[in-house]
């Protein structure tokens, strides 16, 4: 393939340039890949995807490009300056690289600090988006604007520093008493009522998911010291509901706020955020465990995925059994306020073991079979611990070991049966 012209970088064509917007509108060609690279880092964009639909490709000025020979057809593109009026600092893919290393130092700096038990420390943090998102569209590919921006930034930070990086829908309410609307009782005459007296507040994350989209876990309590921005409620409220004079109280009302927010949890307060919420079945570990074993299968290469799924295994440890299971995620169980809501399944006992296996962690398996908890292991189990026994080139002898942690019923003959898997 023929270059049209070697690297170059964008000459600022009027005062205040910073970028190059280039927008292909729908043509039938083969080719014309575009290069773009700064500071080592590169990417590679190939807009020819679709005769009957446009694309657009935008780079900073300090980002050298390089665009290459359209083979056939022919492509229709408009080319647009970025221009910044404004008086302020120039934007540049160097100014971007500097914050993201700057975000980076920040939020390592909170997970060592966490690490290190440091009084104080949140365990996880909430930072509110610019836009509020359906349950339908929130994952990372539907973001907008600056949120799409933000997310890359923290999904990439955040796996470099120990962190998890989910999106959730956060609400809060706050009940309270108010004046009574002396119009007409179901058409107020004002649209909100100012609370006198504030009598209960909480907040949530109603549904927590990963970025494509799937379902992690619902009903989180979160406190408001724990969202990045400051008063992040003083604002008119997204909805009311109002109660009016009844006689014996007077009129009370509940305002309703409503965030989408990116959540930040380091990978050890992994356990301490979600344990809890997986033995109550409203975390869907399953799903999570699930995609993350598949994606280290895939690239066993792909270190924050292992590191996520080592942390992960960690947690499934840790999670108390419940008492009584339920038999399927059909199965039903009662809110204080009476509504019915699915389980989510319990995590599977021989999940650790297999996660183990995949990151050829000898410490993890260990840790694995001290911590075993449950007295209803079933036979995947033992597999597991024979084709662990098998990898890490444990003699037989090491069947006493491992016998002696996990529950009285089990013993030496079974390990003996599958170490020859």
């Amino acid at each position: 393939m023929n270059r049209i012209f070697s690297y170059i970088l964008s000459t600022e064509k009027a005062p205040g340039m910073f970028g190059t917007l280039v927008i292909c509108l729908p043509s039938e060609y083969q080719g014309g890949v575009v290069v773009a690279s700064h500071r080592g880092e590169s990417k590679t964009f190939d807009p020819a995807f679709s005769a009957f639909d446009h694309a657009y490709i935008a780079w900073y000025a300090d980002v050298t490009h390089e665009v290459m020979a359209v083979t056939s057809g022919r492509r229709l593109v408009l080319t647009y300056n970025l221009i910044d009026l404004s008086q302020g600092l120039q934007r540049s893919a160097a100014m971007l690289t500097r914050e993201k290393r700057m975000l980076k130092g920040i939020i390592s700096s909170w997970t060592r600090g966490i690490e290190k038990g440091a009084y104080g420390t949140p365990d996880f943090l909430a930072y509110k988006l610019d836009h509020e998102y359906t349950n339908a569209s929130l994952k990372f590919q539907s973001l907008k604007g600056l949120d799409k921006i933000k997310a890359e930034c923290l999904r990439e930070v955040c796996a470099k520093a120990n962190a998890c990086f989910f999106l959730a829908s956060m609400e809060c309410k706050v009940e309270g008493s108010c004046e009574e609307d002396y119009g007409h009782r179901y058409y107020p005459t004002q649209k909100m009522h100012t609370l006198e007296e504030i009598v209960g507040q909480s907040t949530e994350l109603k549904r927590i998911i990963e970025l494509d989209g799937s379902l992690l876990a619902r009903e989180i309590p979160i406190n408001e010291a724990d969202i990045v921005q400051e008063h992040p409620f003083e604002r008119d409220p997204d909805k009311e509901n109002f109660g009016g004079y009844t006689g014996n109280e007077g009129a009370s009302a509940t305002h309703f706020y409503h965030d989408t927010v990116a959540v930040l949890v380091p990978f050890k307060s992994l356990a301490w955020f979600l344990s809890n919420h997986v033995q109550q079945g409203i975390v869907d570990i399953n799903s999570w465990y699930k995609r993350l074993s598949k994606k280290v299968q895939e690239n066993p290469n792909d270190e924050a995925s292992s590191k996520e799924l080592y942390h992960l295994a960690l947690l499934i440890n840790q999670t108390p059994s419940r008492p009584e299971p339920p038999q399927s995620i059909q199965a039903q169980r009662r809110n204080y306020y009476g509504r019915r809501k699915d389980y989510f399944p319990a995590p599977e006992g021989h999940w650790p073991i297999e996660a183990s296996i995949l990151l050829k962690d000898q410490v993890l398996f260990q840790v694995a079979i001290e911590s075993t908890k449950s007295s209803c292991l079933s036979a995947l189990f033992f597999q597991y611990i024979g084709k662990a026994m098998c990898l890490f080139d444990l003699p037989t002898t090491h069947a006493q070991y491992v016998s002696s942690y996990l529950p009285q019923y089990t013993s030496v003959p079974v390990f003996q049966k599958v170490d020859g898997i």
